[in-house]
């Protein structure tokens, strides 16, 4: 006698929704959606355009951090500034901007469309300004970029006001309090008179600048 073998199958006593799932991945979606709309302008604050780069160049310049404003810049960047430094000298020359408490604010940079030239339009208050009640003096920061970094840098600075009616009045006001003192913190660069980045002479002249407020403010 042979055994007969069956074969049992589980058969679903529901048909299957394929569609079950559908409103859970919907919801998901729309909620990654919302999450990426609050998530993309900031995340990262990376740079993307030439205009963002030489508003985040301004900004670091505002804020004395050289190491931000180095990120920026390529690094065979070529640099023209005021007061005079290179791209090898950022963070000595970012510590001087901090030492006149230099402020390059409002700023609006801007490019022409379909060129990556931009140009930082800026009002700049300085504490020697300060001291003697200036109004600000107007200047602009021109940056070339390409690639995603500043590889030129030239600063336009109109400086017959300020050098005459700012910076000239502390040097006439440091030769006669302390002789020999402007050879010890200004050194003569291209042609123009510049802060010494060597820290023992930017510490000098932080000290004189205070000393310079108090005697006319007092």
């Amino acid at each position: 006698m042979s055994t007969a073998t069956k074969t049992i199958t589980q058969v679903p006593t529901e048909p299957t929704n394929r569609r079950r799932w559908m409103p859970t991945v919907v919801g998901g979606l729309i909620a990654l959606a919302i999450v990426l709309a609050f998530w993309a302008p900031w995340a990262g604050e990376e740079a993307t355009t030439p205009v963002d780069i030489g508003n985040q160049y301004m900004e670091a310049r505002n804020a004395f951090d050289a190491e931000k404003a180095g990120a920026l810049m390529s690094a065979d960047a070529t640099v023209l500034d005021a007061p005079r430094m290179s791209r090898t000298e950022l963070e000595q020359g970012f510590e001087a901007l901090r030492v006149y408490d230099a402020r390059w604010e409002p700023f609006d940079c801007t490019n022409k469309p379909g060129t990556t030239l931009v140009t930082c339009d800026y009002s700049l208050e300085t504490n020697l300004s300060r001291i003697v009640g200036h109004t600000p003096v107007e200047g602009s920061i021109l940056l070339l970029v390409e690639e995603g970094q500043i590889t030129r840098l030239v600063h336009n600075f109109n400086y017959d006001d300020y050098g005459t009616n700012v910076f000239g009045k502390f040097l006439t006001w440091l030769g006669a309090e302390h002789p020999g003192a402007i050879d010890q913190v200004y050194v003569e660069r291209d042609g123009v008179m510049s802060p010494n980045l060597e820290p023992k002479a930017l510490a000098q002249l932080e000290g004189y600048i205070e000393e310079y407020d108090r005697a006319l403010n007092s």
